[in-house]
């Protein structure tokens, strides 16, 4: 793993998990399975630069993803967002999918996930999906007024 990024400790909530490792805390949302695949491999990799993002502006890193055999070829594939508390995702995404045919089998399957959640969360640009979340809550406070 590079070492501009660290891996965050899971502390695991049914709907809701905050992350927390160095003084930074992550809100995300994903499914239990994903949630459970990432703890087993160490946490959410995520930078300080991008902790920084999340907790300044009360985000949440939100990620689906699946991963599973298919016709004799493990998969694992990321998307990678930004969401607030009011429900407005970020439209930039961060994007990944593996395959591999050698090794057709959950656990292969679900290294990929992560290897792919890795890539989603490097290429999601942060500041940009922050900035369009900002947007979407200026927008919908004018329609409340």
């Amino acid at each position: 793993m590079k070492s501009s990024l660290k891996t965050s400790m899971f502390i695991l909530c049914v709907a809701l998990s905050n992350v927390a490792s160095a003084g930074c805390t992550v809100n995300n949302v994903m499914f239990e399975s994903v949630r459970e695949n990432l703890s087993r491999r160490g946490g959410i990799p995520i930078s300080d630069a991008q902790c920084a993002i999340l907790n300044k502006r009360n985000l949440r890193l939100s990620i689906d993803s699946d991963y599973g055999v298919l016709k004799n070829v493990a998969y694992g594939w990321v998307v990678a967002s930004l969401k607030d508390d009011n429900g407005f995702e970020s439209r930039a995404k961060g994007l990944s999918t593996y395959i591999n045919s050698a090794q057709p089998d959950t656990p292969t399957a679900e290294s990929i996930a992560y290897a792919a959640a890795e890539d989603a969360i490097k290429t999601l640009d942060f500041e940009k999906a922050a900035g369009e979340i900002l947007e979407m809550q200026k927008k919908a406070l004018k329609k409340g007024k």
